[in-house]
C-alpha cells in the first residue's frame, strides 16, 4: 500500500516559498495539502468584498502548486477571524459584523464555482477580546455553518484553546443549522483533546506528542503543521516537512497502514469530501 501524506491545514504566502515550500514537502513523503485562507500583505480589508483578493490569491497560490510541484492541494477560504477586531475599530462591531458576512458570501460564491474545497479560518479570535467581539464571532460562525450546510462543504474553525466544552458548543451550532458535524473541522486541536469530540472532527498539530501508537488505535483526527510559509520565522508553525516524517516514524513504531490511511484518506473524505489517492 502506498500511503498518502496529507498535511490538513497549511498556509502559502506571495512573500514566502510557495511553489518551494511545498516541493520541500513533497521530497520528504507529501503527496496532499489543503491551503488555508490568510491575510496578505497589501489586502487588507477595509470594507464589504475586501476579502474577495485575499481568496483570489489563495486559490492562486493553489493553483501554482498544482501546475508545478506533483502534490495535490485544495482550497479553503473564508474571513480570518481577527480581521473582525481592525473592522470593529473602524466601522463599530454591528458593520465589522456585517463586513465578515459578506467575505462569507464571497467565499459561498467561489465554493459553489468549486474553486474551493469549504470555508476556513473562520471562527473568533484565539486571545481575550470583549464579550461583544466574541457575540459577534459567535454570529459569524452560526451564519458560516448555515452556508455550508446550503453547499454542502466543510467549515474550518479557529477559536481558543480546545476543550470538551468547546467542542459541544461547536456540535450544538452545527446540529442548530443543519450542517453535518464531521464537516465541522477544529484547527489546532491537541492530542490531549480528540477523546471526546462531539462529533466535531479535529485537525490535531502533529507536534511530537503525535508519536503515541496508542492514539492510532481508533484515530479519528487529520493531521496539520500550520505551516505559515513567513521568512521572517522559518518553520513556524511546523516546517511543512513534519507530517511526511512523522508518518514515516509512526510505521515504524507499528502504526499499521490502515490506520494511518484512515487519517490521511478516509476521515478528509467525510469531512471535506475530497478523494485522497
Amino acid at each position: 500500500m502506498k500511503l498518502p501524506v496529507l498535511d490538513d491545514h497549511i498556509h502559502l504566502s506571495p512573500a514566502g516559498g510557495n511553489v518551494e515550500s511545498v516541493r520541500r514537502f513533497e521530497r520528504a513523503g507529501g503527496t496532499h495539502c489543503i491551503v488555508v485562507n490568510m491575510p496578505y500583505p497589501g489586502m487588507e480589508v477595509t470594507k464589504a468584498g475586501s476579502f474577495r483578493a485575499q481568496y483570489e490569491e489563495t486559490i492562486r497560490l493553489c493553483d501554482l502548486v498544482n501546475e508545478n510541484t506533483g502534490v495535490k492541494a485544495f482550497a479553503v477560504i473564508g474571513p480570518y477571524p481577527v480581521e473582525l477586531l481592525a473592522l470593529a475599530e473602524k466601522w463599530g462591531v454591528e458593520r465589522a459584523k456585517e463586513i465578515m458576512m459578506a467575505g462569507v458570501d464571497d467565499a459561498a460564491t467561489l465554493i459553489k464555482e468549486r474553486r474551493a474545497i469549504g470555508f476556513g479560518e473562520i471562527g473568533r479570535p484565539h486571545f481575550p477580546v470583549p464579550k461583544e467581539i466574541v457575540q459577534a464571532s459567535n454570529e459569524i460562525i452560526w451564519y458560516v455553518f448555515t452556508r455550508a450546510r446550503e453547499i454542502g462543504c466543510a467549515a474550518v474553525v479557529h477559536t481558543e484553546r480546545v476543550s470538551e466544552e468547546l467542542y459541544a458548543e461547536l456540535a450544538a451550532l452545527a446540529e442548530k443549522a443543519g450542517l453535518p458535524k464531521e464537516k465541522v473541522v477544529k484547527h489546532f486541536a491537541r492530542t490531549d483533546s480528540v477523546a471526546a469530540t462531539n462529533g466535531i472532527t479535529p485537525s490535531v498539530l502533529a507536534g511530537r506528542e503525535i508519536l503515541d501508537a496508542g492514539l492510532f488505535e481508533e484515530p479519528n483526527f487529520m493531521l496539520e503543521t500550520d505551516f505559515l510559509d513567513d521568512p521572517a520565522r522559518p518553520g513556524a508553525v511546523l516546517d511543512i516537512t513534519t507530517i511526511p516524517k512523522r508518518v514515516r516514524k509512526l510505521v515504524q513504531l507499528g502504526v499499521s497502514e490502515e490506520k494511518i490511511w484512515k487519517v490521511m484518506v478516509d476521515l478528509p473524505k467525510k469531512a471535506y469530501g475530497v478523494e485522497i489517492d
